[in-house]
């Protein structure tokens, strides 16, 4: 989030059931000034991403204890509720959905895409492979969880 400029980056990295990359995707996300916002953009995004990979059973992590829990809220009527609303239309894409709360030390992947959308200021940016920036901190979080 830079509050300064009212823009939110939001990003997602793929792996399979093993842990393996599958794929990256960060989107800049200009007239954003809620945190909470900007976490409910990416998460209605990493599931579009889902859904255009053909991808059935998704788990989307969120280290946003605020958005996990208005997750679970279907009532909710502010704007980051309408967002919720839409994305929960495409749960029927899904065979299985999980949606976890993280801690933000085991996020640190995707909050560093997340900044570099910011940056870059560029709208979706996939990659099928793991991008150079972030080549050597994946080795060590893979390394780490094995």
């Amino acid at each position: 989030m830079d509050m300064s400029r009212g823009e939110a980056g939001g990003s997602m990295i793929a792996r399979d059931d093993q842990g393996s990359f599958l794929a990256t995707r960060f989107r800049h996300y200009p007239g954003t000034t809620s945190p909470l916002i900007g976490e409910a953009l990416a998460c209605r995004d990493a599931m579009v991403f889902a859904m255009e990979q053909g991808w059935t059973n998704v788990q989307v992590e969120t280290d946003c204890q605020v958005f996990a829990n208005e997750w679970k809220n279907t009532r909710d009527l502010s704007d980051v509720g309408l967002i919720i609303r839409e994305t929960k239309v495409y749960l029927s894409s899904f065979q299985g959905f999980e949606l976890y709360h993280i801690s933000r030390d085991a996020n640190g992947l995707a909050c560093k895409l997340a900044r570099h959308a910011l940056l870059l200021g560029m709208g979706d940016v996939t990659f099928s492979y793991i991008p150079e920036f972030l080549s050597d901190e994946m080795h060590y979080v893979r390394w780490r969880n094995e």
